[in-house]
């Protein structure tokens, strides 16, 4: 099992906090996002990691790790990040944001339950309780989630005004078997082939400004099963400055443990 960190983007909305960083090095409780990261990963054993960088490149820099730079990182979303790093798509593969602190649990649980599936979400089924800490309405920045019976998911990522059709929220932490890894990288390789700068399908976007819930909906349309593993709580995101207040003001307090115990 291999890791992949995407870690090109600005962070533009955490400018208060990270003005000149690449978003993953945002300074929180003392360390960087990404050495967080990379604590959690070896300590559930994944050393083989990789990190995708873009904006300001030369200030992610960590000893044990592998580097591929999205140079068009200005133009281009998660999902061409992800394949700058097809080199690696030699083993199943492990895909996390730079923006987000996860719990050892959550990897264990995505690595252990689904050793037989090709495309994997971790999920949070207790999204609500940190909406409402987080926004104070969950009625906000939301996207669909769908599940069947199976736990396999039916949509992601589309526009979506009802918080109560939402199975589940999409987190940034995936899955790909090998199989799975290389089938995405064709879907990718052909659709910008094919479709240019064009509109990917149903996706209101090209391949290259592609997010990864795009690809998912497109595996999923193409009858490709994608599973969730769904969990309850254990991670935070750093998107905006009022995150990094509200979460720094939890940390301060004590109180960081109501969403994720940073030494689990």
């Amino acid at each position: 099992m291999k890791a992949i960190i995407l870690a090109a983007g600005k962070g533009q909305r955490l400018k208060q906090y990270a003005d000149g960083l690449p978003k993953g090095m945002l300074s929180f409780a003392g360390q960087p996002l990404i050495e967080r990261q990379l604590q959690t990963l070896r300590g559930v054993g994944i050393d083989d990691i990789t990190i995708i960088r873009g904006y300001e490149r030369e200030k992610i820099l960590f000893s044990g790790v592998k580097y591929y730079d999205n140079l068009n990182f200005n133009n281009t979303n998660m999902l061409a990040s992800l394949m700058c790093g097809s080199p690696e798509f030699t083993d199943d593969v492990l895909v996390c944001y730079a923006d987000i602190l996860y719990e050892k649990r959550l990897i264990k649980q995505l690595v252990a339950e689904t050793k037989n599936d090709d495309f994997v979400v971790l999920a949070d089924v207790d999204w609500k309780n940190y909406w409402e800490m987080r926004y104070g309405t969950i009625n906000y920045d939301i996207e669909s989630f769908k599940l069947d019976e199976g736990l396999r998911i039916t949509e992601i990522g589309q526009d979506c005004s009802n918080p109560a059709e939402i199975d589940a929220r999409y987190i940034g932490l995936l899955k790909f078997s090998q199989k799975g890894i290389l089938l995405a990288k064709c879907l990718y390789e052909d659709a910008i082939q094919n479709n240019g700068g064009n509109q990917w399908g149903n996706i209101p976007r090209s391949p290259q400004r592609a997010f990864m819930t795009d690809l998912f909906q497109i595996l999923i349309l193409h009858g490709e099963s994608v599973k969730a593993s769904l969990v309850k709580g254990g991670w935070i995101e750093f998107d905006t400055n009022k995150d990094y207040e509200f979460l720094s003001q939890l940390y301060n307090n004590g109180k960081l443990d109501r969403l994720i115990d940073l030494n689990k």
